[in-house]
C-alpha cells in the first residue's frame, strides 16, 4: 500500500511539472509574436493644362435689311432688332474653361466694323463685344479694356477680356454677346467675322 501511494505521489508531481512546462512554453510563444511594417509611396505630378471650349460657337441673324427711311439698324444677341428685319437672336456665344487651371482670357476679331459691315450713314458701323458671367463669378478679375458686362468696340487685335477665368465647374462659363450697327448704305452680301478666344495660364495679378 505504501508503494502505491508513493507511485501516485510521483505521478502527480510529474503531471504538475508537465503543466507548468506547458504554460511556460505557451507564454514564450506569445512573447515571440511580433509586428513589422514598411511603407511605400505612389507619386505623380499633374501638369497645368490651359483649355477653353466654345459651347455655343456661332451667332446668325440670317438675311435682313435696314428699314426704309432709317439711316442705321441695330442688332444684338440679346434679342434686339431695331430698324431692320433680321431674325431675332437671344443667345450669345458661350465659352467654358475646361482645363485644370485658371486662365487669362483675350478675344480677337478677324476684322473691324468698317471692314466687317462697311457703310458710313448715320455715323458709320459699330461692331462690339460684351463679356459677362454665364455662371456666377466665372470671371473673377475682369480687365479695363473689356469691362465685364459692357459693350466694347472690336479693334481686330487681341483684347484682354478676363484676367482670371475660373476653372471651377460651377463657375467656369462666360457669355459673349455681339452688338452691330448697320448703316443704310452698307454694301449688300454675306458678312462674316471670326472671334478667336485665347487662354494662357493665370499666374497671379
Amino acid at each position: 500500500m505504501g508503494n502505491n501511494n508513493a507511485l501516485l505521489s510521483i505521478a502527480i508531481i510529474v503531471l504538475v511539472l508537465s503543466l507548468v512546462s506547458l504554460f511556460v512554453t505557451i507564454g514564450k510563444v506569445g512573447e515571440l509574436t511580433g509586428q513589422a511594417s514598411k511603407q511605400a509611396t505612389a507619386a505623380l505630378e499633374l501638369a497645368p493644362a490651359a483649355s477653353i471650349e466654345f459651347i455655343v460657337s456661332s451667332i446668325n441673324w440670317s438675311s435682313g435689311a435696314v428699314n426704309e427711311n432709317a439711316t442705321t439698324a441695330n442688332i444684338d444677341s440679346e434679342g434686339n432688332v431695331i430698324n431692320g428685319n433680321w431674325t431675332t437672336v437671344s443667345q450669345g456665344l458661350t465659352l467654358r474653361n475646361d482645363g485644370n487651371v485658371d486662365v487669362r482670357l483675350s478675344l480677337t476679331t478677324s476684322n473691324i466694323a468698317s471692314t466687317f459691315i462697311g457703310g458710313s450713314a448715320g455715323g458709320g458701323p459699330l461692331y462690339q463685344l460684351k463679356v459677362s458671367n454665364s455662371e456666377a463669378n466665372s470671371c473673377e478679375y475682369p480687365l479695363n479694356s473689356t469691362n465685364l458686362g459692357t459693350y466694347t468696340e472690336a479693334n481686330g487685335t487681341a483684347q484682354p477680356t478676363c484676367q482670371k477665368f475660373d476653372k471651377t465647374d460651377a463657375s467656369d462659363v462666360l457669355r459673349i454677346d455681339v452688338n452691330i450697327t448697320i448703316p443704310a448704305d452698307a454694301d449688300s452680301g454675306a458678312k462674316l467675322s471670326t472671334i478667336t478666344a485665347t487662354a494662357i495660364v493665370w499666374t497671379g495679378p
